[in-house]
């Protein structure tokens, strides 16, 4: 009887060290399987941002593309045989006064980093290039933010050299300058106006300090375009990388 108990004693401990071992088993492949799950759902956000970043600054470099031409035809004209006319020094400043800002979608990939997310995936080299891709865009955005800022005190420099309200009062006459202004608290009733400063444009191509403004906004926007192509690179690689790891 004694021994007949012990058996049953050993027999119901390894029934329930069995159960243990498979539920602790159970609840991992069940882990898992979540894990896997919210994995793939980063992944599939993630190359969503990417397709949109992609677009995004393919779009900007599109839109941007007459502006920046007009930028460099104005800083052109300083080294021009014949000076260009003041309708065209006044319709490339009208033009060029677009820059534009491109930002990349980082809303998942921030969150994989900052939640500690980035462990789900599971390719330790997808794991680094997704590090190292929201490390190159940190940087590109301040890159991008420099060029910003010496491309408007160039635009400011620009200005000190024309006055584009000249070209609307030229262009279409008082009452397009009213009505620019009406309604306004920033701008009081104009009345009668004159042009105080009306553009020379000898003077503007002979003045040393406008030719470096302009070269300063020229290489800015070249700079810019740069940093949208890299930002556009780094989405397509990273994209390239990340779909391999989707599962259908």
């Amino acid at each position: 009887m004694r021994e007949q108990n012990w058996f049953a004693v050993v027999l119901e401990m390894v029934i329930v060290i069995v159960g243990v071992v498979v539920g602790f088993q159970i609840t991992a492949w069940g882990a898992d399987r979540a894990d896997r799950a919210t994995e793939q759902t980063y992944l599939r956000q993630l190359a969503a941002d990417l397709r949109e970043t992609t677009r995004m600054t393919a779009e900007t470099d599109s839109v941007l593309l007459g502006p920046d031409r007009a930028g460099g035809r104005m800083w052109a004209a300083f080294y021009a045989a014949e000076p260009p006319s003041r309708d065209s020094l006044f319709a490339w400043r009208a033009v060029l006064a677009r820059i534009g800002r491109a930002r990349p979608l980082l809303g998942t990939v921030e969150s994989l980093v900052s939640t500690g997310d980035l462990g789900l995936v599971r390719d330790d080299s997808l794991r680094t290039a997704i590090a190292a891709y929201l490390e190159n865009a940190r940087r590109q955005l301040d890159s991008q933010e420099e060029h910003r800022r010496i491309w408007w005190a160039g635009l400011d420099r620009l200005d000190e050299g024309l006055d584009l309200i000249e070209s609307y009062h030229e262009a279409w006459g008082q009452e397009a300058i009213e009505a620019f202004v009406q309604g306004s608290p920033s701008y009081p009733p104009l009345g009668e106006t004159r042009i105080r400063f009306p553009l020379d444009a000898d003077a503007f191509l002979s003045d040393r300090e406008l030719l470096s403004a302009t070269w300063r906004m020229t290489r800015a926007k070249d700079e810019l375009r740069t940093l949208r192509a890299a930002m556009r690179d780094g989405a397509l690689e990273l994209l390239h990388r990340v779909e391999a790891h989707i599962e259908p």
